[in-house]
């Protein structure tokens, strides 16, 4: 392959042209050739943007024709009940996958899928962004090469807005939805701090016609997560904290500034005069708001690993964790 990965869009909404669609072509080894969508006036629209792209009607007429057009890869954003499906397409025509989240409802389901891509080294990667953001990769660089800041205890807690529909995919609970559209983010970030971590607990802790906040832990052997979720807040938030197993703290604001205040900070100082120095980092505004934060690290990410030949942070066997875990909450909220 050469340094140009040549892709196509299956499903071109608002999501993917206001949010990927800038940060795919930013990519100086992407090359975008065709797409394919439900909507005439969806393709025009893209066609104006991108002289001489193949355009399709239908996702299954794209796959299908990737070898005539010299596909490489495609990015699947379309109506989630769809990823799975077209996911599994896309695979067996031996394309790499980018998939939006949720990229099915039940982690088993992922196993077929998985086996293709191993088989055929096929790379995939879940739209779940939170760990490709710069903050994450800096914070988890110091933790991981850093002897005694490793992480005993995280806390997280993620604001997100409410539904915008109460019927979605199939499901018609407020709770379902909540947790694969928006909670489905926390539980692939936490994994990547807490690796192969066990849900130990999960609760809800209130609900009401528009808010709902749920609690849970996870652990393994080294590290005990405590996250808490809120859906419905008036923000769009989220918040961050270890303590590592020097006494240090390491805190994340909105996946875009870090502060570090180190425990020899304390060294010398007297009672009230401590002032907790720290070493603090920020991104700046290279994204409108916290929510696009990752967006363009996991596609700059997803094309790197085609052309380097590895995997990315959330491959399929990544995203079944998060989604193994899903399941798991949604069974025990239903047992309380």
């Amino acid at each position: 392959m050469n340094k140009f990965v040549k892709i196509g869009l299956v499903g071109y909404g608002r999501h993917m042209d206001h949010s990927m669609f800038p940060n795919i072509i930013s990519n100086e080894n992407t090359e975008v050739v065709s797409v394919a969508d439900i909507s005439q006036d969806r393709l025009d629209l893209i066609s104006h943007k991108i002289r001489g792209i193949k355009t399709y009607t239908g996702a299954e007429d794209l796959i299908k024709a990737a070898k005539k057009d010299h596909l490489n890869a495609v990015v699947i954003s379309m109506a989630p009940q769809d990823h799975l499906k077209y996911t599994k397409l896309a695979l067996e025509n031996g394309l790499h996958v980018f998939v939006e989240k949720p990229v099915c409802l039940y982690a088993d389901d992922l196993n077929p899928l998985i086996k293709i891509a191993d088989k055929n080294n096929l790379v995939t990667c879940v739209g779940t962004k939170w760990r490709y953001t710069k903050a994450t990769q800096l914070a988890q660089n110091l933790c991981r090469t850093k002897t005694h800041y490793f992480p005993k205890v995280i806390t997280l807690e993620a604001d997100f807005p409410g539904l915008f529909k109460d019927s979605m995919w199939g499901l018609n609970s407020k709770t379902e939805i909540t947790f694969y559209d928006m909670f489905v983010h926390a539980f692939d970030y936490i994994e990547s701090w807490v690796p192969n971590g066990k849900l130990v607990s999960v609760k809800k802790v209130f609900e009401s016609e528009s808010i709902e906040v749920i609690q849970a832990e996870i652990r393994n052997s080294e590290t005990v997560a405590c996250i808490n979720l809120i859906r419905g807040s008036q923000q769009y938030g989220m918040q961050f904290e270890a303590t590592l197993d020097n006494g240090a703290k390491l805190s994340m604001h909105n996946l875009t500034s870090l502060k570090l205040i180190d425990s020899q900070s304390w060294l010398g100082t007297e009672g009230s005069l401590r002032d907790e120095p720290g070493l603090t980092w920020n991104q700046g505004r290279l994204y409108r708001g916290y929510a696009r934060a990752g967006y363009r690290e996991e596609w700059d990410a997803f094309i790197s690993a085609i052309l380097n030949k590895k995997d990315t942070p959330t491959n399929l066997k990544e995203a079944k964790k998060a989604i193994e875990k899903i399941n798991l909450s949604l069974e025990k909220l239903k047992n309380e």
